[in-house]
Protein backbone atom coordinates (compact mmCIF):
# COMPACT_ATOMS: atom_id res chain seq x y z
CA UNK A 1 0.00 0.00 0.00
CA UNK A 2 2.84 2.40 0.99
CA UNK A 3 4.54 1.65 -2.46
CA UNK A 4 1.44 2.28 -4.17
CA UNK A 5 0.51 5.58 -2.82
CA UNK A 6 4.39 6.80 -3.05
CA UNK A 7 4.01 5.86 -6.73
CA UNK A 8 1.05 8.01 -7.49
CA UNK A 9 2.51 10.96 -5.36
CA UNK A 10 5.90 10.69 -7.29
CA UNK A 11 3.59 10.97 -10.35
CA UNK A 12 2.53 13.80 -9.03
CA UNK A 13 5.13 15.48 -8.21
CA UNK A 14 6.66 15.02 -11.42
CA UNK A 15 3.65 16.25 -13.25
CA UNK A 16 3.81 19.88 -10.90
CA UNK A 17 7.48 20.18 -11.86
CA UNK A 18 6.82 19.61 -15.92
CA UNK A 19 3.93 22.18 -15.91
CA UNK A 20 6.40 24.55 -13.24
CA UNK A 21 8.95 23.84 -16.09
CA UNK A 22 7.10 24.60 -19.20
CA UNK A 23 5.28 27.40 -17.76
CA UNK A 24 9.03 29.00 -17.17
CA UNK A 25 10.01 28.21 -20.77
CA UNK A 26 6.41 29.70 -21.89
CA UNK A 27 7.58 33.22 -19.92
CA UNK A 28 11.06 32.80 -20.90
CA UNK A 29 11.63 31.43 -24.59
CA UNK A 30 15.16 32.28 -24.59
CA UNK A 31 15.97 29.77 -21.94
CA UNK A 32 16.08 25.86 -23.97
CA UNK A 33 17.21 24.04 -21.01
CA UNK A 34 13.76 24.80 -18.67
CA UNK A 35 12.32 23.17 -22.16
CA UNK A 36 14.69 20.35 -21.89
CA UNK A 37 13.91 19.82 -18.20
CA UNK A 38 10.72 19.79 -18.54
CA UNK A 39 10.72 17.02 -21.22
CA UNK A 40 12.98 15.30 -19.17
CA UNK A 41 10.37 15.46 -16.40
CA UNK A 42 7.41 14.33 -18.37
CA UNK A 43 8.86 11.20 -19.46
CA UNK A 44 9.37 11.08 -15.91
CA UNK A 45 5.56 11.73 -15.32
CA UNK A 46 4.14 9.34 -18.39
CA UNK A 47 6.45 5.95 -16.75
CA UNK A 48 5.29 6.59 -13.42
CA UNK A 49 1.61 7.62 -13.70
CA UNK A 50 1.77 4.33 -16.77
CA UNK A 51 2.96 2.16 -13.75
CA UNK A 52 0.62 3.10 -11.76
CA UNK A 53 -2.39 2.35 -13.26
CA UNK A 54 -0.99 -1.15 -15.04
CA UNK A 55 0.10 -2.78 -11.70
CA UNK A 56 -3.08 -1.37 -9.60
CA UNK A 57 -5.25 -1.42 -12.14
CA UNK A 58 -6.57 2.08 -11.09
CA UNK A 59 -8.12 3.03 -14.11
CA UNK A 60 -9.53 -0.62 -16.15
CA UNK A 61 -8.60 0.32 -19.75
CA UNK A 62 -6.28 -2.49 -19.96
CA UNK A 63 -2.71 -3.61 -19.39
CA UNK A 64 -1.66 -3.42 -23.32
CA UNK A 65 -2.47 0.82 -23.30
CA UNK A 66 -0.62 0.82 -19.98
CA UNK A 67 2.31 -1.23 -20.77
CA UNK A 68 2.40 0.86 -23.88
CA UNK A 69 2.62 4.11 -22.10
CA UNK A 70 5.13 2.88 -19.34
CA UNK A 71 7.62 2.13 -22.28
CA UNK A 72 7.01 5.76 -24.08
CA UNK A 73 7.88 7.50 -21.06
CA UNK A 74 11.12 5.32 -21.15
CA UNK A 75 12.11 5.99 -24.67
CA UNK A 76 11.18 9.63 -24.20
CA UNK A 77 14.90 9.47 -21.91
CA UNK A 78 16.45 8.58 -25.35
CA UNK A 79 16.32 12.21 -26.35
CA UNK A 80 15.74 14.28 -23.15
CA UNK A 81 18.51 12.63 -21.17
CA UNK A 82 21.15 13.71 -23.88
CA UNK A 83 19.28 17.35 -24.09
CA UNK A 84 18.94 17.69 -20.13
CA UNK A 85 22.71 16.23 -19.72
CA UNK A 86 24.32 18.62 -21.87
CA UNK A 87 22.12 21.71 -20.52
CA UNK A 88 23.68 20.79 -17.45
CA UNK A 89 27.34 20.60 -18.44
CA UNK A 90 26.80 23.53 -20.49
CA UNK A 91 27.55 22.10 -23.51
CA UNK A 92 26.31 21.94 -26.79
CA UNK A 93 24.88 18.79 -28.30
CA UNK A 94 26.01 18.51 -32.15
CA UNK A 95 23.10 19.64 -34.41
CA UNK A 96 23.19 15.89 -36.59
CA UNK A 97 23.27 14.23 -32.95
CA UNK A 98 20.52 16.30 -31.50
CA UNK A 99 17.85 15.69 -35.33
CA UNK A 100 19.14 11.94 -35.21
CA UNK A 101 18.46 11.52 -31.28
CA UNK A 102 14.57 13.35 -32.31
CA UNK A 103 14.18 11.12 -35.52
CA UNK A 104 14.94 7.64 -33.94
CA UNK A 105 12.58 8.87 -30.30
CA UNK A 106 9.98 9.57 -32.38
CA UNK A 107 9.82 6.49 -35.12
CA UNK A 108 10.44 4.44 -31.63
CA UNK A 109 7.80 5.55 -29.81
CA UNK A 110 5.19 5.32 -32.95
CA UNK A 111 6.18 2.03 -32.89
CA UNK A 112 5.50 1.37 -29.77
CA UNK A 113 1.97 2.93 -29.73
CA UNK A 114 1.15 1.33 -33.32
CA UNK A 115 2.41 -1.79 -33.91
CA UNK A 116 3.55 -5.01 -32.19
CA UNK A 117 7.24 -4.52 -33.26
CA UNK A 118 8.23 -3.59 -29.45
CA UNK A 119 5.26 -3.69 -27.00
CA UNK A 120 2.70 -6.58 -28.71
CA UNK A 121 -1.09 -6.88 -27.93
CA UNK A 122 -0.12 -10.12 -26.30
CA UNK A 123 -1.10 -10.54 -22.08
CA UNK A 124 1.72 -11.62 -20.22
CA UNK A 125 2.50 -12.23 -16.98
CA UNK A 126 5.86 -9.85 -15.81
CA UNK A 127 7.11 -10.12 -12.39
CA UNK A 128 4.08 -10.78 -11.10
CA UNK A 129 1.90 -8.23 -12.81
CA UNK A 130 -0.72 -8.86 -16.08
CA UNK A 131 1.00 -6.63 -18.72
CA UNK A 132 2.19 -6.95 -22.91
CA UNK A 133 4.71 -9.43 -23.94
CA UNK A 134 7.60 -7.63 -25.68
CA UNK A 135 7.96 -7.49 -29.34
CA UNK A 136 11.11 -8.31 -31.15
CA UNK A 137 12.71 -4.95 -31.04
CA UNK A 138 11.95 -4.19 -27.67
CA UNK A 139 15.54 -5.49 -26.79
CA UNK A 140 17.40 -3.42 -29.17
CA UNK A 141 15.28 -0.80 -28.45
CA UNK A 142 16.03 -0.89 -24.73
CA UNK A 143 19.74 -1.29 -24.99
CA UNK A 144 19.78 1.72 -27.23
CA UNK A 145 18.19 3.59 -24.51
CA UNK A 146 20.43 2.67 -22.24
CA UNK A 147 23.75 3.03 -24.30
CA UNK A 148 22.40 6.57 -24.85
CA UNK A 149 22.33 7.50 -21.10
CA UNK A 150 25.20 5.77 -19.99
CA UNK A 151 27.10 7.57 -22.48
CA UNK A 152 25.62 10.90 -21.47
CA UNK A 153 26.14 9.94 -17.71
CA UNK A 154 29.80 9.25 -18.34
CA UNK A 155 30.23 12.91 -20.05
CA UNK A 156 28.36 14.72 -16.95
CA UNK A 157 31.06 12.53 -14.90
CA UNK A 158 33.78 13.85 -16.81
CA UNK A 159 32.43 17.52 -16.86
CA UNK A 160 32.15 17.26 -12.45
CA UNK A 161 35.73 16.16 -12.65
CA UNK A 162 37.26 18.86 -14.87
CA UNK A 163 35.34 21.95 -13.61
CA UNK A 164 37.19 24.41 -12.33
CA UNK A 165 33.82 26.26 -11.16
CA UNK A 166 30.95 24.33 -10.42
CA UNK A 167 27.86 25.84 -11.40
CA UNK A 168 25.87 23.27 -10.12
CA UNK A 169 25.74 20.09 -7.07
CA UNK A 170 26.40 17.32 -9.29
CA UNK A 171 26.72 14.52 -6.57
CA UNK A 172 22.46 14.09 -6.14
CA UNK A 173 22.29 13.43 -10.23
CA UNK A 174 25.48 11.67 -10.69
CA UNK A 175 24.68 9.36 -7.69
CA UNK A 176 20.73 8.79 -8.91
CA UNK A 177 21.26 8.18 -12.58
CA UNK A 178 24.22 5.45 -11.54
CA UNK A 179 21.52 4.21 -9.03
CA UNK A 180 18.96 4.27 -12.15
CA UNK A 181 20.87 2.72 -14.67
CA UNK A 182 21.89 -0.02 -11.76
CA UNK A 183 18.60 -0.57 -11.16
CA UNK A 184 17.94 -0.67 -14.71
CA UNK A 185 20.09 -3.40 -15.22
CA UNK A 186 18.86 -5.72 -12.41
CA UNK A 187 14.83 -5.35 -14.06
CA UNK A 188 16.42 -6.44 -16.98
CA UNK A 189 17.43 -9.06 -15.47
CA UNK A 190 14.84 -9.62 -13.70
CA UNK A 191 12.66 -9.62 -16.78
CA UNK A 192 14.72 -12.23 -18.57
CA UNK A 193 14.16 -14.81 -15.73
CA UNK A 194 10.53 -13.57 -15.24
CA UNK A 195 11.35 -13.38 -11.15
CA UNK A 196 13.36 -10.39 -9.39
CA UNK A 197 16.49 -10.30 -8.75
CA UNK A 198 15.86 -8.50 -5.54
CA UNK A 199 12.51 -10.19 -3.97
CA UNK A 200 11.37 -7.06 -1.86
CA UNK A 201 11.62 -4.51 -5.22
CA UNK A 202 9.57 -6.24 -7.93
CA UNK A 203 10.31 -2.99 -10.12
CA UNK A 204 13.67 -1.90 -9.60
CA UNK A 205 13.88 0.40 -12.59
CA UNK A 206 10.67 2.07 -11.67
CA UNK A 207 11.89 2.49 -8.20
CA UNK A 208 14.52 4.43 -10.04
CA UNK A 209 12.94 6.94 -12.04
CA UNK A 210 11.63 8.15 -8.43
CA UNK A 211 15.28 8.43 -6.95
CA UNK A 212 16.28 10.13 -10.76
CA UNK A 213 13.33 12.47 -10.48
CA UNK A 214 14.54 13.26 -6.88
CA UNK A 215 18.59 13.67 -7.55
CA UNK A 216 17.20 15.81 -11.05
CA UNK A 217 15.68 18.30 -9.19
CA UNK A 218 17.50 18.53 -6.54
CA UNK A 219 20.55 19.59 -9.38
CA UNK A 220 18.52 21.54 -11.98
CA UNK A 221 17.33 24.24 -8.80
CA UNK A 222 20.62 24.08 -7.25
CA UNK A 223 22.34 24.83 -11.00
CA UNK A 224 19.60 27.43 -11.36
CA UNK A 225 19.80 29.00 -7.83
CA UNK A 226 23.34 29.52 -8.24
CA UNK A 227 22.86 31.36 -11.64
CA UNK A 228 20.50 33.70 -9.96
CA UNK A 229 22.51 33.93 -7.06
CA UNK A 230 25.22 34.95 -9.83
CA UNK A 231 23.11 37.31 -11.66
CA UNK A 232 22.05 39.10 -8.10
CA UNK A 233 25.52 39.84 -6.74
CA UNK A 234 26.49 41.22 -10.58
CA UNK A 235 23.48 43.39 -10.50
CA UNK A 236 25.07 45.54 -8.12
CA UNK A 237 28.27 45.74 -10.03
CA UNK A 238 26.21 45.76 -13.74
CA UNK A 239 24.64 48.66 -12.49
CA UNK A 240 27.21 51.10 -11.25
CA UNK A 241 29.53 50.32 -14.79
CA UNK A 242 25.58 51.35 -16.05
CA UNK A 243 25.79 54.43 -13.90
CA UNK A 244 29.55 54.95 -14.52
CA UNK A 245 29.18 54.86 -18.30
CA UNK A 246 25.97 57.33 -18.79
CA UNK A 247 28.14 59.92 -16.08
CA UNK A 248 31.15 59.45 -18.73
CA UNK A 249 29.15 59.69 -21.80
CA UNK A 250 27.49 62.91 -20.09
CA UNK A 251 31.02 64.30 -19.56
CA UNK A 252 31.63 64.05 -22.96
CA UNK A 253 28.96 65.45 -23.81
CA UNK A 254 29.44 68.47 -21.64
CA UNK A 255 32.92 69.19 -22.87
CA UNK A 256 31.80 69.09 -26.36
CA UNK A 257 29.48 71.91 -24.89
CA UNK A 258 32.10 73.50 -23.12
CA UNK A 259 34.15 73.74 -26.88
CA UNK A 260 31.42 75.05 -28.62
CA UNK A 261 30.99 77.92 -26.31
CA UNK A 262 34.27 79.22 -25.60
CA UNK A 263 34.32 79.42 -29.74
CA UNK A 264 31.87 82.47 -28.86
CA UNK A 265 33.25 84.46 -25.86
CA UNK A 266 29.56 85.99 -25.47
CA UNK A 267 27.63 82.85 -24.98
CA UNK A 268 29.72 80.66 -22.56
CA UNK A 269 27.89 78.80 -20.59
CA UNK A 270 25.05 79.07 -22.52
CA UNK A 271 24.44 75.63 -23.37
CA UNK A 272 24.50 74.47 -19.68
CA UNK A 273 22.15 77.14 -19.01
CA UNK A 274 19.45 76.10 -21.75
CA UNK A 275 19.73 72.35 -20.30
CA UNK A 276 18.64 73.95 -16.69
CA UNK A 277 16.05 75.79 -17.97
CA UNK A 278 14.60 73.04 -20.39
CA UNK A 279 14.56 70.42 -17.20
CA UNK A 280 12.85 72.37 -15.38
CA UNK A 281 10.08 72.88 -18.12
CA UNK A 282 10.42 69.22 -18.60
CA UNK A 283 9.87 68.27 -15.30
CA UNK A 284 7.28 70.32 -14.69
CA UNK A 285 4.81 69.37 -17.26
CA UNK A 286 5.67 65.64 -16.04
CA UNK A 287 7.59 64.44 -19.06
CA UNK A 288 9.46 60.54 -18.77
CA UNK A 289 12.98 60.51 -17.33
CA UNK A 290 14.24 59.34 -20.34
CA UNK A 291 12.96 61.67 -22.70
CA UNK A 292 14.36 64.35 -19.93
CA UNK A 293 17.18 62.70 -20.61
CA UNK A 294 17.26 63.08 -24.39
CA UNK A 295 16.65 66.75 -23.96
CA UNK A 296 19.54 67.24 -21.54
CA UNK A 297 21.63 65.75 -24.40
CA UNK A 298 19.87 67.83 -27.22
CA UNK A 299 20.40 71.22 -24.73
CA UNK A 300 23.81 70.48 -24.78
CA UNK A 301 24.74 70.18 -28.07
CA UNK A 302 21.76 72.35 -30.05
CA UNK A 303 24.41 74.96 -30.87
CA UNK A 304 27.50 72.25 -32.47
CA UNK A 305 26.12 73.17 -36.05
CA UNK A 306 27.86 76.58 -35.33
CA UNK A 307 31.08 74.95 -35.61
CA UNK A 308 31.12 75.71 -39.17
CA UNK A 309 30.02 79.62 -39.12
CA UNK A 310 33.28 81.75 -39.39
CA UNK A 311 33.86 83.60 -35.98
CA UNK A 312 33.69 86.66 -37.87
CA UNK A 313 29.97 86.15 -38.14
CA UNK A 314 29.20 84.21 -35.34
CA UNK A 315 30.75 87.49 -33.24
CA UNK A 316 29.80 90.39 -35.76
CA UNK A 317 28.30 93.19 -33.90
CA UNK A 318 26.60 94.90 -36.82
CA UNK A 319 23.79 93.74 -38.56
CA UNK A 320 24.14 89.99 -40.89
CA UNK A 321 24.29 90.30 -44.73
CA UNK A 322 21.54 87.72 -46.34
CA UNK A 323 24.60 85.62 -47.48
CA UNK A 324 25.54 85.62 -43.80
CA UNK A 325 22.14 84.61 -42.21
CA UNK A 326 22.50 82.09 -44.82
CA UNK A 327 25.29 80.31 -42.79
CA UNK A 328 23.07 80.95 -39.23
CA UNK A 329 20.48 79.55 -40.82
CA UNK A 330 22.39 75.97 -41.25
CA UNK A 331 23.19 75.18 -38.40
CA UNK A 332 20.56 73.14 -37.08
CA UNK A 333 21.46 70.90 -40.22
CA UNK A 334 25.28 71.24 -39.87
CA UNK A 335 24.25 70.05 -36.01
CA UNK A 336 22.22 67.14 -37.37
CA UNK A 337 24.70 65.72 -39.97
CA UNK A 338 27.71 65.67 -37.60
CA UNK A 339 25.93 63.88 -34.89
CA UNK A 340 23.95 61.39 -37.35
CA UNK A 341 27.26 59.98 -37.68
CA UNK A 342 27.29 58.77 -33.85
CA UNK A 343 24.69 55.99 -33.01
CA UNK A 344 24.64 57.75 -29.30
CA UNK A 345 22.99 60.75 -30.53
CA UNK A 346 20.34 59.14 -33.20
CA UNK A 347 17.36 60.36 -30.55
CA UNK A 348 18.22 64.07 -30.22
CA UNK A 349 18.94 64.32 -34.04
CA UNK A 350 15.15 65.52 -34.77
CA UNK A 351 14.88 67.84 -31.88
CA UNK A 352 18.65 69.65 -32.76
CA UNK A 353 17.14 70.44 -36.40
CA UNK A 354 13.87 71.72 -35.55
CA UNK A 355 14.97 73.88 -32.24
CA UNK A 356 14.70 77.17 -34.52
CA UNK A 357 11.18 76.22 -35.92
CA UNK A 358 8.57 78.86 -35.20
CA UNK A 359 4.40 77.48 -34.34
CA UNK A 360 3.11 79.79 -36.94
CA UNK A 361 5.55 78.01 -39.70
CA UNK A 362 8.21 81.12 -40.22
CA UNK A 363 11.25 79.10 -38.84
CA UNK A 364 13.99 77.58 -40.31
CA UNK A 365 15.48 75.03 -41.57
CA UNK A 366 11.93 73.36 -42.90
CA UNK A 367 8.99 76.00 -41.97
CA UNK A 368 7.41 73.52 -39.29
CA UNK A 369 4.34 74.58 -37.58
CA UNK A 370 2.44 73.87 -34.45
CA UNK A 371 2.72 70.24 -33.75
CA UNK A 372 4.63 69.53 -36.49
CA UNK A 373 7.38 70.48 -34.55
CA UNK A 374 8.73 67.68 -31.83
CA UNK A 375 7.34 68.52 -27.96
CA UNK A 376 11.05 68.47 -26.66
CA UNK A 377 12.16 71.11 -29.80
CA UNK A 378 9.74 73.18 -29.21
CA UNK A 379 11.07 73.32 -25.34
CA UNK A 380 14.70 73.82 -26.16
CA UNK A 381 13.43 77.04 -28.77
CA UNK A 382 11.84 78.72 -25.79
CA UNK A 383 15.11 77.79 -22.93
CA UNK A 384 17.07 78.89 -25.56
CA UNK A 385 15.07 82.60 -26.28
CA UNK A 386 14.58 83.07 -22.96
CA UNK A 387 18.80 82.38 -22.17
CA UNK A 388 19.71 84.51 -25.53
CA UNK A 389 17.46 87.37 -24.38
CA UNK A 390 18.95 86.88 -20.96
CA UNK A 391 22.53 86.86 -22.17
CA UNK A 392 24.86 89.94 -23.66
CA UNK A 393 25.03 89.62 -27.33
CA UNK A 394 27.73 91.34 -29.79
CA UNK A 395 25.10 93.30 -31.32
CA UNK A 396 22.94 94.15 -28.11
CA UNK A 397 22.93 94.39 -24.33
CA UNK A 398 21.14 92.02 -22.24
CA UNK A 399 17.71 92.01 -21.30
CA UNK A 400 16.27 92.35 -17.64
CA UNK A 401 13.78 89.47 -16.26
CA UNK A 402 10.96 91.83 -16.72
CA UNK A 403 11.66 92.50 -20.08
CA UNK A 404 12.03 88.97 -20.94
CA UNK A 405 9.14 87.99 -19.69
CA UNK A 406 7.28 91.04 -21.64
CA UNK A 407 9.35 89.52 -24.69
CA UNK A 408 8.09 85.80 -24.26
CA UNK A 409 4.49 86.94 -23.85
CA UNK A 410 4.59 88.89 -27.31
CA UNK A 411 6.34 85.95 -29.18
CA UNK A 412 3.76 83.58 -27.90
CA UNK A 413 1.77 81.41 -30.24
CA UNK A 414 3.53 82.78 -32.96
CA UNK A 415 7.29 82.33 -32.39
CA UNK A 416 7.25 80.11 -29.54
CA UNK A 417 4.64 77.49 -28.14
CA UNK A 418 1.49 78.83 -25.92
CA UNK A 419 2.15 76.25 -23.57
CA UNK A 420 5.57 75.90 -22.97
CA UNK A 421 6.09 79.97 -22.38
CA UNK A 422 3.28 79.72 -19.71
CA UNK A 423 4.93 76.71 -18.04
CA UNK A 424 8.47 79.04 -18.24
CA UNK A 425 7.30 82.12 -16.97
CA UNK A 426 5.21 80.38 -14.15
CA UNK A 427 8.60 78.63 -13.25
CA UNK A 428 10.20 82.33 -13.26
CA UNK A 429 7.22 83.28 -10.94
CA UNK A 430 7.69 81.13 -8.56
CA UNK A 431 11.49 80.91 -8.61
CA UNK A 432 11.24 84.83 -8.02
CA UNK A 433 14.18 85.32 -9.95
CA UNK A 434 15.48 85.11 -13.66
Amino acid sequence: MIYHQLLLAFSYISAAIFLSLAYLYITHLHIRSFLHGGLFMLCSTVTLYGHYNLEFNAISIGPVFWTKIVYMGIFGFLYTFPRFATDLIDKKIRLAVKWSLCGFTIAILILTAFTNLIITDRIAWMLGVRESARGPLFPFVIALTFVVIIYYYTRIIAAARKKSIVTANYVPILFTIGFGIVFGIIDLIGMSLNRPVIPWIPEPFIVSIFIVSVGFLWTYISQYSWVLNALEKSEKEITKLVDRSNQSFMEFVGLIAKTLDAKDHYTAGHSLRVMDCSVKIARTLKLPEVEIEILKQACLLHDIGKIKIPDGILNKKSSLTEKEREFIYQHPLVGRQILSTVSDFQDILDVIYAHHERIDGNGYPRGLKKDEIPLLARILSVADAYDAMRSERPYRRPKNKIQAQTELERVKGTQLDPLVVDTLLGIIVSEGSG
